[in-house]
């Protein structure tokens, strides 16, 4: 990780709060990647969290007033024009490149191959898109204060912008704000904005407007 001195901890292979909390296409993807990741001792030293980090994160969801998922009325009250603090961070490396590249079979050379991506428009090979979205569940996790449901599901996206490249090795983290809450037939669906930034890097590499139905 970056910064002086900070201790980190590898998250173990099979611990399951590292992906899902919207089960979006993507995001069961990159579980999938994880499945393969476990079979090959060379890549479980991949994701990385701080554990200050982690702390900070904690602190801030057990600060945060919680919504009931149907109480529609309280979920718009909390929507807000600013976006929250960061939570945690990933580095992005390589080998999680390579193996989401392995899974989703998009072997493009501004992926996998450093020695042409060298010269290319990136100066060095960069994640794919969908790869840096399919992270956004585990960025953000915490980060909608939302209790009582049973179940989450991914509804879809109101928009979706890629905007920088993000190299490999980059340590990405992401921030959110609630946008609004309508109730329907099957759940509640909540708006939500997101925006992943490379650490320390102003402009966002993705800004993304979530749909997430809350069933219970």
């Amino acid at each position: 990780m970056g910064g002086g001195g900070r201790k980190s901890r590898t998250l173990p292979p099979t611990t399951s709060s590292s992906i899902t909390v919207w089960c979006s296409y993507d995001a069961v993807i990159f579980h999938a990647s994880l499945q393969m990741i476990q079979c090959l001792p060379t890549t479980r030293q991949s994701v990385v969290l701080t554990r200050n980090t982690q702390s900070r994160f904690g602190e801030q969801r057990t600060k945060m007033n919680e919504l009931q998922f149907d109480d529609v009325d309280a979920i718009n009250a909390a929507a807000s024009e600013e976006f929250g603090p960061f939570g945690a961070s990933v580095r992005i490396t390589q080998r999680m490149i390579d193996a989401f590249a392995d899974v989703t079979l998009d072997h493009q050379w501004i992926h996998i191959d450093k020695e042409r991506a060298a010269a290319g428009p990136f100066g060095n090979t960069i994640a794919h898109g969908f790869f840096t979205l399919s992270l956004v569940s585990h960025l953000v996790k915490g980060q909608l204060p939302i209790t009582g449901f049973r179940n989450v599901v991914n509804y879809g996206a109101e928009s979706l912008r890629f905007i920088l490249p993000v190299p490999a090795d980059s340590e990405v983290h992401a921030r959110s704000r609630i946008v609004k809450a309508i109730s329907k037939d099957t759940g509640t669906l909540v708006t939500s904005d997101v925006a992943v930034h490379i650490a320390n890097v102003e402009k966002p590499s993705i800004l993304y407007q979530m749909l997430t139905l809350f069933q219970g």
